[in-house]
């Protein structure tokens, strides 16, 4: 990896431009109606589960599997 230095005004655009996009949905607030049919709960286990079990997966293949 080459360490070049972080280039100061391209972490602030990149920050003003998050802000300035978070701005824009708080301020048109809009319906999300096709939430309500999904339990939200559920879905964020099931992919918290799955990252897990991938993680652990590639772990292992990186492990055992690889010639080193």
């Amino acid at each position: 990896m080459d360490d070049k230095p972080v280039c100061l005004f391209c972490t602030r655009a990149r920050i003003l431009i998050i802000c300035t996009i978070i701005a824009g949905i708080l301020a048109f607030r809009p319906e999300f109606d096709f939430i309500k049919n999904y339990d939200l709960l559920k879905i964020f286990s099931w992919f918290i589960g799955l990252s897990v079990a991938i993680i652990f997966l590639w772990k292992a293949y990186k492990e055992y599997w690889t010639k080193q």
